[in-house]
């Protein structure tokens, strides 16, 4: 921090232990530093930043610009008790990604994703605004439905699941070729792994979910017991990187896009904001 109008030499990055220092023009000996200042005189301060001081500020913001540690919690921090509910983002020949949240009382955590670390990054940074496909999005991919309820139920041991929810245009794409879509095939009883029902996740706007995460990362630091709505286990360092780095800029091919969908249809589920007590089981069945 500095007096208003000084630019910033020292920088604090992601890694506590690492920090990024400018070298300004004007502390080099061997440049004309009086006749840069007349070249930058009357220009924008976006030049004078870049010319003067090695300063470019991203030409497109970041959608969660209040999010930073204090939204990072450590596993073993997330308390006790709540309701539990999952979403995936299904897909054809990539992974799937599926995030796990618990919510108690008016704080939502989210706690699991996967694939997680073990597999690598979920997305990496490129030219592109919202970063490259990385590793976790092909290792191991081709799983069939039932591999994934498999795979769910071994995640989640004996937890109790209340909601499930799925990308609702992957939950209506027709899946068999007869007709039956990814909800209807994952509820059905095949192979002995029993049905895993699902709800369709919101169809509204993604700017109001990208809103809605927004209000819940909100915190009034100056406000004694406030603290944000919305934490995220450090394990989960995907969905971390995405709610860093996702501008929306790539639209649909956004590499960085499927941690924030399935947080989106989190936040977007209207029995998500009613009290725990109240919360009911949309379909038939149980969990």
């Amino acid at each position: 921090d500095g007096p208003k109008g000084t630019m910033p030499y020292i920088s604090k990055l992601r890694r506590p232990e690492a920090h990024a220092i400018w070298f300004f023009s004007k502390w080099n000996p061997y440049s004309p530093y009086k006749e840069l200042v007349k070249r930058v005189d009357g220009s924008s301060t976006g030049d004078i930043k870049i010319r003067a001081y090695g300063w470019a500020d991203a030409t497109i913001g970041n959608a969660f610009p209040r999010f930073g540690e204090e939204h990072i919690i450590e596993p073993d921090k997330i308390p006790d008790g709540g309701i539990n509910i999952m979403a995936a983002d299904p897909a054809g020949s990539r992974n799937w990604f599926m995030i796990w949240a618990k919510k108690v009382k008016d704080t939502i955590y989210i706690y699991r994703e996967w694939p997680d670390y073990s597999y690598g990054e979920w997305a990496v940074p490129s030219a592109k605004h919202d970063g490259s496909p990385g590793p976790a999005q092909r290792a191991g991919a081709g799983l069939s439905l039932v591999q994934y309820k498999r795979l769910v139920r071994e995640l989640e041991g004996e937890e109790k699941i209340t909601m499930r929810l799925m990308d609702p245009r992957a939950a209506t794409t027709p899946h068999d070729g007869i007709g039956s879509d990814y909800i209807g095939v994952m509820a059905e009883d095949k192979e002995g792994e029993g049905p895993m029902y699902f709800d369709k996740g919101s169809g509204r706007p993604i700017e109001e979910g990208v809103g809605m995460i927004n209000d819940l990362l909100y915190w009034d630091k100056e406000e004694p017991g406030d603290a944000p709505k919305l934490m995220i286990s450090s394990e989960c360092k995907s969905l971390i990187y995405s709610l860093r780095e996702w501008t929306g800029a790539d639209k649909d091919k956004g590499a960085s896009k499927d941690p924030v969908d399935c947080l989106r249809y989190l936040v977007q589920e209207d029995q998500l904001l009613v009290n725990e007590r109240q919360l009911e089981v949309k379909r038939g069945g149980s969990y």
